[in-house]
């Protein structure tokens, strides 16, 4: 199992009332997330916080779009034998 970081670009959201200047002054962000690597295929990354220990169960992810992907770096590489 790896452990990764993972820069992205993510889109930005604001819950107020905001003039058109200051709607089109918004960008996008540039995010990092890290943990254990779930899912790395042609459509997504997915990083989960916490692993059970047979690997098997997963909590609190993020599926990021590979299309947003800027980078994915392993961190560690991690053999457990579960003891």
């Amino acid at each position: 199992m790896q452990i990764v970081l993972v820069k992205w670009k993510d889109s930005t959201t604001f819950g107020l009332w905001a003039s058109k200047e200051g709607v089109d002054e918004s960008k996008c962000r540039i995010c990092y997330a890290s943990g254990f690597l779930v899912t790395e295929n042609d459509k997504q990354v997915t990083v989960a916080l916490l692993t059970s220990e047979d690997k098997e169960d997963f909590s609190n992810w993020v599926n990021i779009p590979i299309e947003n992907v800027i980078e994915l770096a392993v961190i560690k590489e991690v053999d457990w034998d579960g003891s």
